[in-house]
């Protein structure tokens, strides 16, 4: 029998799309709203998570058919307007060739009043109720079928085929990512962590890659597991997140520089492979994110051995000198297409114009390692992307314009696989490792 939904139902759908948009990651703001609307755990939670998880993932073609239909740029809309419009248009055109509830009939009947309720505006929800057939021809048939953008998936395919370029798409949007946890060693131990979790009835997994990172599968998170981050014995990141301090391969004794360190995953990991016996200077340009970096790194205990310069990390040369560190680290930001699992809007936002804002400054940041690192000096540039623009080409460009003075290592442990353009780089891939889509390359300056 299908569900009947009241409006206060609709408006918790409307505002949690509305708050996904707002805040990362969005089934956490999912839960929060659910719990405010009394909705949490029931019936009606599962399938607006399900309806919800889909209108993510074809956001940017949702989005040109509402365009379309109402003659605005979705982006024009306010908040309410544009999540009520996506999760219609999502009922629409594509819910009921997967089997989800049908609730048109409900949203067009409750989302007006709602939407004057909220601020909203309840005149374009009618004239897309309106025209929203007509609009159904905005909807690209590759970006239905492999759930990105043309752009994206363009980007991916003329890097390593289109056929593995569908392979990987068709991967990620059936793969669920495992939760992985980083055990912090300078507190506990893998194997406490692994008897802990089992005990939970979970059935951890240890990283064929990284043997500090655990895995289990999400289900439903007991509120138990997150105590081993809140009390610092492990940290949220991945093992293609923590194979980045790794292949820097940090000492003892060393003067390291993370240029972009917040919110502090592989800036304490740095800490914790040389045993508190380092000196990290960390970079971090926002005050809430220093913040954010700085509980980090109290909570496992790294605190003591890292400063904190609240300042942009391409301005490291002027703040503190050229050639002054043993070791930098890079991990700048990104389109972060290879985080697309977890993250699906992630899959429509990249414009062209934005990807030359973000190498640009990817280079200005890699060039500001450069200088500050010693000769003799390593460089470990990570980026959590599948696009050679930011990985490969970023490179090619450093060791272009510093033609002999800085050269590329062999990465040890060799992890994941050879860049298929730079056999000495590494990639992690999806499809291939079971984790999000990563690029490294380590290089030395030249004495």
């Amino acid at each position: 029998m299908p569900v009947k939904l009241t409006p206060r139902d609709i408006e918790a759908l409307i505002v949690a799309m509305k708050r996904g948009e707002e805040y990362k990651p969005w089934q956490v703001a999912k839960r929060e709203v659910f719990r405010e609307y009394g909705i949490a755990g029931t019936v009606k939670d599962k399938i607006f998570t399900a309806m919800m998880y889909r209108a993510w993932s074809l956001q940017g073609l949702l989005d040109r058919v509402v365009e379309k239909a109402v003659g605005v740029s979705v982006e024009k809309l306010d908040a309410y307007t544009r999540a009520a419009a996506r999760i219609y248009a999502f009922q629409r055109l594509i819910a009921h060739r997967e089997g989800h509830e049908d609730i048109t009939v409900w949203m067009e009947e409750f989302t007006p009043r709602i939407l004057a309720k909220l601020g909203g505006d309840p005149d374009i929800f009618k004239m897309l109720v309106e025209r929203i057939e007509e609009a159904r021809t905005a909807i690209d048939p590759l970006e239905e079928r492999l759930m990105v953008s043309r752009f994206i998936y363009e980007r991916v395919a003329s890097f390593i085929g289109e056929n593995e370029a569908e392979t990987l798409f068709q991967f990620v949007n059936s793969w669920v990512p495992p939760l992985s946890l980083r055990v912090n060693t300078l507190k506990t131990t893998v194997g406490n962590v692994v008897k802990w979790l089992r005990r939970l009835g979970y059935k951890p997994r240890v990283s064929p890659f990284v043997e500090t990172v655990v895995k289990i599968e999400r289900g439903e998170l007991r509120p138990e597991v997150f105590k081993l981050v809140r009390r610092g014995f492990a940290v949220l990141q991945d093992d293609a997140s923590a194979a980045a301090s790794l292949l820097l391969a940090p000492r003892p004794g060393e003067t390291i520089v993370d240029l972009c360190a917040a919110p502090g995953g592989k800036t304490s990991h740095l800490a914790e492979l040389t045993r508190l016996k380092s000196h990290i200077i960390a970079f971090e340009p926002y005050p809430d994110r220093a913040a954010k970096l700085r509980e980090t790194l109290e909570r496992v205990g790294a605190d003591r051995v890292v400063d904190i310069v609240m300042g942009d990390g391409r301005r490291a040369p002027d703040m503190l000198g050229e050639e002054v560190a043993d070791a930098v680290l890079v991990d700048p930001p990104c389109s972060s297409t290879g985080t697309i699992a977890k993250n699906p809007d992630v899959r429509w936002r990249l414009k062209p114009e934005e990807l030359e804002k973000i190498t640009k400054l990817q280079r200005e940041l890699l060039e500001a390692a450069y200088r500050i690192v010693k000769p003799g000096g390593r460089i470990l540039y990570s980026v959590c992307s599948l696009l050679r623009e930011e990985g490969e080409d970023i490179i090619s460009w450093l060791l272009s314009k510093y033609h002999g003075r800085v050269k590329p290592l062999e990465p040890n442990p060799p992890l994941f696989d050879p860049s298929p353009l730079q056999p000495w780089a590494r990639r992690a891939w999806p499809h291939r490792h079971r984790t999000s889509g990563f690029y490294y390359a380590l290089l030395v300056k030249q004495a």
